[in-house]
């Protein structure tokens, strides 16, 4: 049993010390999924489908809000990535996505008439803000690391 703690303190340490090696076009395809993202969530209610509420205009502005910082974050890694800057404005794009996912859950504007469904979908966002806090604290964790070792 301690031995797996200690195995798990370990796995930690080494990815506060650690970054996945991104590589250019890793951030290009996320740029170019993030703008497909964005033009598909503009022109959802101009689309007519019929389990997407009236309502979808009051969550636009978080999923336009999370969806720009990720473009935008994701450009500035192409250009300029010191991993202090990185993880900053990887809690900065978590804190957005948060913001989208807790907004959507609120206002939850989805008319959907089956109780699965609708129970599925809330799960799956609580589950994105859960994902997104503890993204969050870790991304802290690792810049309070990276400032602790300088």
């Amino acid at each position: 049993m301690a031995e797996d703690i200690n195995n798990i303190l370990s796995g930690i340490k080494r990815s506060l010390k650690e970054d996945k090696e991104e590589k250019w076009y890793d951030y290009l395809f996320a740029i170019l999924l993030n703008l497909i993202l964005l033009y598909i969530a503009n022109n959802l209610i101009y689309w007519n489908l019929s389990f997407i509420a009236a309502s979808f205009s009051n969550v636009l502005w978080a999923v336009n809000l999370s969806l720009i910082v990720a473009v935008v974050a994701n450009v500035s890694f192409i250009l300029y990535d010191p991993r202090w800057f990185k993880i900053c404005s990887k809690i900065i794009m978590n804190i957005t996505a948060l913001v989208a996912a807790f907004t959507l859950l609120t206002v939850f504007p989805f008319v959907i008439n089956q109780f699965i469904l609708v129970l599925g979908l809330k799960i799956i966002l609580i589950i994105g803000i859960l994902a997104s806090v503890v993204s969050i604290l870790f991304q802290i964790m690792k810049l309070a690391y990276l400032m602790a070792s300088y």
